[in-house]
């Protein structure tokens, strides 16, 4: 019998404290998700705001080597606030991303390692796609 209206199997989750990080609300211009495999950049995307606002690639760059306990797949999130700063804005798991354009060989790569990870197997799409470079 539902506790509240929640079924049994959701009454642990339900009763569950979580921790909640919330930061000052900024005003973003614009924000760019990064994929990142194995602590390497990927690919960089535009996907709101003004497209000509980009973020520091000293920032992001910075942040991505600063993040020692990262999956081996996931994307980072990062916006220019009105205020020109870039910041952090989240960071998203690896093995469930839309590819906002990524070229499909490297988005195939990011699911792949990721997958290969939680599940404990080998990443067969370790196939050596050489990551373009600008």
């Amino acid at each position: 019998m539902p506790l509240g209206g929640i079924p049994r199997r959701g009454v642990a989750l339900a009763l569950t404290i979580w921790a909640v990080i919330c930061s000052e609300v900024v005003n973003f211009l614009s924000e760019y998700r990064c994929f990142v495999k194995y602590g390497e950049i990927l690919d960089v995307r535009y996907y709101r705001g003004d497209w000509s606002k980009a973020p520091s690639r000293e920032v992001v760059e910075q942040t991505i080597a600063a993040y020692s306990t990262a999956p081996a797949g996931y994307a980072a999130d990062f916006g220019v606030a009105s205020d020109g700063r870039t910041l952090l804005v989240e960071v998203n798991d690896g093995y469930s991303l839309g590819p906002y354009g990524m070229w499909p060989e490297l988005y195939a790569q990011l699911l792949s390692v990721r997958w290969a990870e939680m599940t404990d197997t080998d990443d067969l799409c370790n196939f050596g796609v050489p990551v373009p470079k600008t």
